[in-house]
């Protein structure tokens, strides 16, 4: 296939904020992610929100048949992007492939040492479920989703002040020897698009790898291609400020088209984007389209 005649169209779906009415706005991500032209219609919910209500009722006001989804990818294992994967599964007209990292369905429990909570995608789902309403496809790095999609996984996490760090500290993974330790979110998994010949897109779920570490990632791996734009969580809402003014440095550098934090970023984090990158910044939200070609 010939990537530089298709038209891409990322829509927000699911996202704390909404540019279609604030009655749309919910917990959690999921973006949808269709690749066009003459002959081909590919369509790819990334991520599925926290609620699988919310989801079926903005992919509906949004126009998007349900039941035509054949691609799903999910980010990493916590509820907030995987909450509605049921929901979507019980609605499609086949079995979609699920593209996932095989770590994402261990146990992630929240204060485990007091009462605890389900956090990961057990807290809205079956997985025997899973299996028999998805074809289940284990993914790790750089993987071809569809032509000009691959996935970006195992980020070097090279940024100390991008560690997981706040709330998350109390997140604890059940291993394969059967004991528990912090969860670092090694299944975490961002997405890459081709937007052109010589363009690529980023696409975050939750930024738990660290953006700053995913642009040297994206830098090191495509050094030919020309990072023309950010989309997604970036998992700023705990950071500092000198954190924040950091990446705000890091993003200004790249010369993007631009740049859409959604979800995890913050109301700080987005203040102080809108006020230093201008044309650049996109406030994002429900609804809001990115189209390019």
């Amino acid at each position: 296939m010939d990537n530089t005649d298709i038209t891409t169209e990322i829509t927000v779906v699911v996202d704390s904020s909404s540019v279609i009415g604030d009655e749309y706005a919910s917990s959690g991500l999921s973006l949808l992610i269709e690749r066009t032209n003459e002959t081909v219609n590919e369509k790819i919910l990334f991520d599925t929100g926290f609620q699988g209500d919310a989801l079926l009722r903005n992919l509906d006001e949004l126009d998007v048949d349900v039941t035509k989804i054949e691609n799903i990818v999910l980010s990493h294992g916590h509820f907030d992007h995987s909450g509605g994967l049921s929901a979507v599964l019980g609605k499609t007209e086949k079995k979609p492939r699920l593209f996932c990292n095989g770590k994402i369905f261990r146990e992630k429990i929240y204060g485990r040492k007091d009462e605890g909570k389900d956090v990961g995608i057990t807290a809205g789902n079956n997985v025997e479920f899973i299996y028999s309403h998805a074809e289940v496809v284990p993914t790790g790095d750089a993987v071809e989703i569809i032509p000009g999609l691959w996935t970006v996984s195992d980020v070097p996490r090279i940024h100390e002040n991008e560690k997981i760090s706040g709330k998350l500290d109390n997140i604890e993974v059940l291993n394969e020897d059967g004991n528990y330790s912090k969860d670092e979110l090694s299944e975490d998994t961002s997405l890459v698009i081709e937007a052109g010949q010589d363009e690529i897109i980023l696409i975050v779920g939750c930024g738990h790898s660290g953006i700053m570490n995913l642009i040297d990632l994206i830098h090191g791996r495509y050094p030919q291609k020309h990072l023309i734009g950010i989309i997604g969580g970036l998992q700023l809402h705990e950071k500092s400020r000198e954190v924040i003014l950091e990446v705000t440095q890091a993003v200004r550098s790249l010369e993007l088209l631009f740049f859409c934090p959604l979800h995890s970023t913050g109301d700080e984090a987005l203040d102080i984007f809108e006020k230093e990158l201008g044309d650049v910044f996109v406030r994002g939200g429900v609804g809001l389209q990115i189209v390019f070609s």
